[in-house]
């Protein structure tokens, strides 16, 4: 079953927001509430100044937020093989990073859907469990698993859909309600790789008609780098019946654009890395 919702945004964005995972025999720590709001509180300052409450900026904070809390914990010599945040945490201690206590309607829309089915997220951060090789690439600095789910629900829903109407193209994305990715963090790259859960098609443009005919095509993976005024360059492939891949600039105040602008030839630099050869082979998931 597919619950629908629009929100104004862009979604060449990997985002997803969590719940429970069927772990195995790993050992889980929860992260407290305020060490989540120390975690968002640097967040919000991910490579300069941005706008939290944008939809394409999703990315961005999430991502800041996972390697925060990752960088704290090993620093606090925790024992554990996954940390556990709860969709609760997350969510209120969003709202008052982003000054909206008395107006969580104001919140974006993935973080509201996020809340209302109770998705956490658990982290695998053991970094030597989790890459066997990197094959082909730079050497990294931190690898996680990341799983983001819901528990069954009595109305039996398992997954939701949204519409990204700012995008370009327009996108639907669905969250199914078990999505899992890998990412790596390259110092000045970070990839989610090896996603699963996660779909969208166009809803305007030359291959907005062929999706309505094919269905939605299955994100599986993403890249993305900064310039130094703080734009964000996404890389990312989907795939249905073929690979298609796009390159995708955010603005820090959310606006977003395929490609890079003509006059930036550092964007240009920046994408063209983003287009390297890359081949990491993993360890089978362990604790879920």
């Amino acid at each position: 079953m597919l619950r629908q919702f629009t929100v104004g945004a862009c979604a060449a964005v990997l985002l997803a927001v969590p719940r429970q995972a069927n772990g195995q025999s790993c050992s889980v720590d929860t992260v407290q509430a305020e060490t989540v709001a120390a975690a968002m509180r640097v967040a919000t300052r991910a490579h300069g100044d941005y706008d939290i409450l944008a939809t394409t900026n999703a990315t961005r904070f999430q991502t800041a937020l996972i390697l925060e809390l990752v960088r704290r914990a090993r620093q606090s010599n925790m024992t554990g093989e996954v940390l556990f945040v709860t969709a609760e945490d997350i969510y209120f201690e969003f709202l008052k990073v982003a000054g909206l206590q008395g107006e969580p309607e104001k919140a974006p829309l993935y973080r509201q859907l996020a809340y209302e089915y109770r998705q956490d997220i658990r982290i695998e951060y053991r970094s030597d469990s989790i890459i066997q090789e990197v094959v082909s690439g730079p050497p990294h600095y931190a690898a996680l698993n990341v799983r983001v789910a819901w528990l069954d629900r009595l109305d039996a829903v398992t997954k939701y859909g949204f519409s990204d109407t700012l995008s370009v193209p327009k996108l639907k994305i669905t969250n199914h309600q078990v999505i899992t990715y890998r990412l790596v963090d390259f110092g000045n790259m970070v990839v989610y790789d090896k996603v699963d859960g996660l779909s969208g098609r166009p809803l305007t443009g030359l291959l907005a008609t062929l999706f309505k005919l094919i269905g939605e095509g299955n994100v599986k993976w993403s890249r993305s780098m900064y310039s130094v005024d703080g734009l964000q360059i996404i890389r990312a492939r989907a795939k249905k019946i073929f690979n298609k891949t796009a390159t995708v600039t955010i603005n820090p105040d959310g606006y977003a654009q395929k490609d890079v602008p003509d006059d930036r030839p550092d964007l240009a630099a920046i994408a063209e890395r983003l287009e390297q050869k890359l081949e990491i082979t993993y360890y089978p998931y362990k604790c879920w």
